[in-house]
């Protein structure tokens, strides 16, 4: 016979109290919101719906080097440009091409302080850095593209480094925000080609020499880096970034970003 008591009384209210957690979490797990960009329900944890998702400009075919669109559905694509002269960095992830919505959200989070924009995109990102590193070593740390300090007092923080630290919380590598500096305030790289590029960013971005020598050699020497920026355009910059790592130690550089720019755009 059961025997009716003050602890079963207890235990009985525990067991309906975590019920009551449990179905609550249940609930909270599969509350749909809504799409960021349709306002229409979606359970993504992109917050992005399946047919927005699908409409975005999405860089399945893509140079290995430098992710440059490819004209055909083809795979160990590499374009003119890295025929001619191999880049320095060992293959750049983007999962998108620079084409709307996503020029305009990219523009949203730089210039408009819209920063929730990057969650969804990151969450993109780090899918398409796991599939692409799913049968090769992770690199050791995640170097943002360093932003000169009067410009980042104007904008108030870095989009590299969100991104960054955004990656480096869902693929669990450290970021080192250090490393690179910004020296020169440079004028914007929007509608320069890339020889006015290459001269625009001359000895604009050093190693932080700040830093004692010891750290950075620790930290660069045999090291697999990669380097997040937002977009790549003209490589330029990647290959100026790519370069200092590599001089400084690092085995290996990679970059990571959110959009490809095509080489010929309307």
């Amino acid at each position: 016979m059961i025997r009716f008591s003050a602890n079963l009384s207890t235990k009985f209210i525990f067991l309906v109290n975590s019920f009551q957690t449990l179905q609550q979490s249940f609930i909270a797990g599969i509350k749909q919101t809504p799409c960021l960009l349709c306002d229409e329900s979606t359970m993504n944890s992109a917050k992005i719906c399946t047919p927005c998702s699908e409409d975005l400009p999405w860089n399945p075919y893509n140079c290995k080097y430098c992710a440059h669109p490819a004209p055909i559905e083809t795979s160990n694509f590499v374009c003119g440009e890295c025929i001619k002269a191999k880049p320095p960095f060992s293959k750049t992830i983007s999962p998108f091409i620079y084409a709307f919505p996503i020029n305009r959200l990219v523009q949203e989070v730089k210039y408009h302080r819209k920063q929730y924009w990057l969650t969804s995109l990151c969450d993109y990102l780090a899918q398409y850095i796991e599939q692409a590193y799913s049968m090769a070593d992770m690199p050791d740390y995640l170097v943002p593209i360093p932003m000169h300090k009067k410009k980042k007092r104007l904008r108030t923080y870095n989009h590299a480094e969100l991104i960054s630290y955004k990656l480096s919380k869902k693929l669990r590598i450290p970021v080192q925000k250090h490393i690179l500096k910004k020296v020169k305030l440079t004028e914007s790289q929007a509608s320069l080609n890339k020889v006015d590029r290459l001269k625009n960013l001359r000895g604009s971005i050093i190693l932080n020499l700040a830093l004692p020598a010891k750290k950075l050699e620790e930290t660069l020497k045999n090291k697999h880096i990669a380097v997040i920026d937002d977009v790549m355009t003209t490589k330029a910059t990647s290959e100026l970034v790519s370069k200092l790592l590599l001089d400084a130690g690092a085995s290996r550089v990679d970059i990571w970003c959110l959009a490809r720019t095509p080489k010929y755009r309307d």
